[in-house]
């Protein structure tokens, strides 16, 4: 079976949907019944099974921009189609593949996230407009689309209740996390009294909607110090973080963008993961923080419980709730024997997503199989 994905990045691996992207490619040769390539706009040289998709600045400039990537990419992939003659072409963001399933029958969208879900506060600023823009294109992908993959039971439903026509078409893929299966290093059995300063990580480009300001005003609440370790957001908004921890108990250390190698690194040297995140479809951080062995505490946002086997693997707070992540964290710290069970637990359960089930789970869906 031959696919092709189309994916606006696949060079910079920051986000779920790159991940995935990448795994696809590495492990889908053909030798496994499933030989995936890959159309993106960050591909300047084509190689194997590797193609550019050539985007110019009007790829941000609204309301033009949605319908832009939608042409360039339908031309490239229908050019390539010609040669290769795929039996699916996936769109790693359902809406640009909309104009491409308008005219053919073979076309697959995939939705990430739930953020055009959510009800848009009206104003005439970029915000509501391009919500609004998007959320009617992502309409039109779950009416034209063969099939629509999301990445959680809880998108799942999210969706089933926005688009109640579409319902049938909608199907769960895990993008899931390539495991360790060797126990980590961590000890997550240390005593809250030798954990001085606790040492939290935040690792989430979108910091905003990471809930990175409750983190920080639900530390101030907590007579602990604390160095807070955040990854992921560009050095352009330093200042803006540095504003949100100025409670004397708490020292920042802003890293900026890392390595996905760096990221691990501070995973097994830190006390605890913390993304208390605002709305979140699945959390692909978390689990790969179940697999590093380190206590996760985070908040019931979305897709969130799903990832932590709703609390059996972590410590859940109320989203949006300071003083209900600050009771969180103080559970994880002080709760010795609950923290080490969670991350225990947690090792375990993570391996349900293993990123090695992904080209098998696509085969089944793609075959009607599930």
């Amino acid at each position: 079976m031959k696919v092709l994905l189309c994916t606006t990045t696949f060079r910079d691996i920051s986000n779920g949907p790159t991940k995935f992207a990448r795994f696809l490619y590495q492990k889908c040769d053909g030798s496994n019944g499933l030989e995936v390539h890959i159309l993106s706009e960050d591909i300047f040289e084509e190689d194997i099974r590797l193609y550019g998709c050539k985007v110019g600045f009007l790829k941000k400039v609204l309301p033009l921009a949605p319908v832009y990537r939608m042409i360039k990419y339908y031309l490239k992939s229908k050019k390539i189609d010609k040669i290769h003659q795929f039996d699916y072409v996936i769109y790693n963001n359902a809406v640009y593949g909309v104009i491409h399933a308008f005219y053919k029958p073979n076309i697959i969208g995939m939705i990430n996230d739930y953020i055009n879900q959510r009800n848009i506060s009206p104003g005439l600023n970029y915000s509501y407009i391009k919500k609004t823009i998007f959320k009617y294109f992502e309409k039109k992908a779950v009416s034209y689309s063969k099939l629509i993959l999301t990445n959680s039971d809880f998108l799942n439903k999210e969706l089933s209740n926005a688009f109640p026509k579409g319902a049938n078409k909608f199907f769960r893929l895990y993008k899931g996390v390539k495991i360790n299966e060797e126990w980590p290093k961590n000890d997550s059995y240390w005593n809250a009294e030798d954990a001085t300063p606790v040492k939290i990580l935040f690792v989430k480009n979108d910091f905003i909607t990471g809930g990175i300001q409750i983190l920080a005003e639900s530390l101030s609440l907590i007579g602990l110090q604390f160095i807070v370790t955040v990854v992921g957001p560009d050095l352009q908004y330093g200042s803006q973080i540095r504003s949100y921890f100025k409670s004397p108990n708490v020292t920042l250390n802003f890293q900026g963008r890392q390595s996905q190698n760096s990221v691990f690194e501070y995973m097994s040297n830190h006390h605890i993961f913390c993304v208390p995140s605002l709305q979140e479809a699945l959390g692909v951080a978390n689990l790969e923080a179940l697999n590093a062995g380190i206590p996760v505490v985070s908040s019931d946002a979305g897709g969130i419980p799903e990832a932590l086997d709703y609390g059996g693997c972590g410590f859940l707070s109320e989203a949006g709730n300071a003083l209900s992540l600050s009771d969180a964290l103080k559970d994880c710290i002080y709760q010795k024997e609950a923290r080490g069970s969670k991350v225990l637990n947690g090792f375990e359960y993570v391996k349900k997503f293993k990123a090695d089930f992904i080209p098998g789970n696509l085969i089944k869906i793609l075959n009607g199989k599930v």
